[in-house]
């Protein structure tokens, strides 16, 4: 992983390349046993616009110019879809950080950057919640060397399947 990747909230000039980066994702997803988690749209071009311009919350890893991995981040969430756990429960009741929709561009995969932008989130937040399709291994495997615990099942409504595998992360 090259040392000049930086965390940065992201810019209406990274828009474009979100783009991409969020379509190599669901490309990558496809081809390693999770076509559904994504679908074709989803983060819609608007939820993107969204992230980079009214809430905030969307930040990129670039190098340079060049962004590598687009995800969102918010401290002190109050999520409603982690209100209620199934088949589990959270490590705490303490305010917690999310992560959502971390996309990684095709460039970069090897290089660790999916990895750099989660703990950077852990760094920043110590508790941290995040969710993930059953079948994106990648992910799981990343949360848990992470040190994220699977808590449980929650569900949102993203797409036809709604079952998410609930991960937490709590330094605390």
């Amino acid at each position: 992983m090259a040392d000049n990747i930086i965390i940065r909230r992201s810019r209406p000039e990274d828009f474009e390349q979100i783009c991409a980066l969020y379509a190599d994702a669901r490309e990558f997803m496809k081809e390693n046993g999770n076509p559904d988690q994504w679908k074709d749209t989803h983060p819609s071009v608007d939820l993107i616009s969204e992230d980079i311009s009214e809430n905030g919350n969307g930040y990129v890893a670039a190098d340079g110019d060049t962004v590598l991995a687009a995800f969102y981040f918010e401290e002190n969430a109050d999520d409603p879809t982690y209100r209620v756990i199934y088949d589990g429960k959270w490590l705490n009741s303490l305010p917690y950080a999310v992560v959502h929709r971390i996309g990684v561009s095709k460039a970069a995969r090897g290089r660790k950057v999916g990895k750099l932008c989660v703990k950077w989130a852990t760094e920043r937040a110590g508790n941290v919640k995040i969710d993930t399709h059953r079948d994106n291994q990648p992910m799981q495997r990343l949360l848990t060397s992470l040190g994220f615990v699977h808590c449980g099942t929650i569900y949102v409504n993203v797409d036809g399947d709604r079952h998410r595998m609930a991960y937490q992360y709590s330094s605390k």
